[in-house]
């Protein structure tokens, strides 16, 4: 069966049934955390349901399986590049991002070593699940989607600025920014992950990225 596939073109109705199913079980379990209170899904727990439901999809589903699996290419972690374009990009985004804000930069490592946090009586088994859910199966679930596929095949018959553009909007579509500050900074992320797997042609290079960026952004929120 995988061989069949593997002959055949992903095509963009294939890639719209797995976005529309991402979207579907977003909106389930995001209903059933806010009608359950807790009963069911919590803060923890959520998002790990939610992006674990969304890679089952994307791998158990044949054709995006196949046309994922030739994208890893975890070679290019031998090389310097993959990780001078991972450094970069953090140090980009993080600047871009205190310049949207308004955050003084000189106030970073007072933020990240602050003892605030929204949970503070979280159990650290809530912690893992939530970390793992964020620096894992986030990226792997988002990348997939909005690299992997989405910027893909919008470069068959796109040139790459276009092809940048529009899967940045996307990403930051997704993302229901409640503000335009924060549309932005998807927008601007959306950019840097299309031009690390262009650079790279790799998805593991910019789940890295991304996976590195999530940590670092729940400290400096002090979600944690």
């Amino acid at each position: 069966m995988n061989s069949v596939y593997e002959q055949q073109k992903f095509t963009w109705l294939q890639c719209n049934i797995v976005i529309f199913i991402t979207i579907l079980l977003t909106i389930i379990f995001s209903v059933a955390e806010e009608s359950n209170k807790g009963e069911i899904l919590d803060w923890y727990s959520y998002e790990f349901v939610t992006y674990f439901s969304i890679i089952a999809v994307m791998y158990f589903y044949v054709p995006s399986r196949i046309f994922l699996k030739k994208q890893w290419n975890v070679k290019v972690l031998l090389e310097m590049k993959s990780y001078l374009l991972i450094v970069g990009a953090l140090l980009f985004h993080f600047i871009s991002e205190a310049w949207i804000y308004s955050y003084p930069l000189e106030s970073t490592w007072d933020i990240l070593t602050s003892p605030a946090s929204q949970y503070p009586t979280a159990e650290l088994w809530q912690k893992i699940i939530f970390l793992i859910a964020s620096c894992i199966l986030a990226p792997v679930a988002e990348e997939s989607i909005f690299r992997g596929m989405i910027f893909k095949k919008l470069l068959e018959k796109n040139n790459l600025l276009i092809s940048v553009i529009l899967s940045s909007l996307i990403f930051s579509v997704f993302h229901l920014p409640e503000t335009i500050m924060s549309a932005q900074g998807y927008f601007i992320f959306g950019i840097l992950a299309a031009c690390i797997y262009k650079s790279t042609h790799s998805l593991t290079v910019i789940i890295i990225f991304h996976g590195i960026w999530n940590l670092f952004s729940i400290f400096y929120s002090n979600t944690l």
